[in-house]
């Protein structure tokens, strides 16, 4: 299920991450009506990053 917090917040949703290789990613999401857009940015660090 996913659990909408208002307008910025989503939760729930689930994202493996395993197979992404290490470095600086984006996703965007994009309202199906709204067409608005929000962009995440993470990054992956290597298995040996402390």
């Amino acid at each position: 299920m996913i659990d909408t917090l208002g307008q910025s917040d989503v939760r729930g949703i689930p994202f493996e991450t395993s197979a992404l290789e290490p470095g600086d990613w984006t996703l965007l999401f994009t309202g199906q009506e709204s067409q608005h857009q929000a962009v995440i940015y993470f990054r992956i660090l290597p298995p040996d990053a402390t």
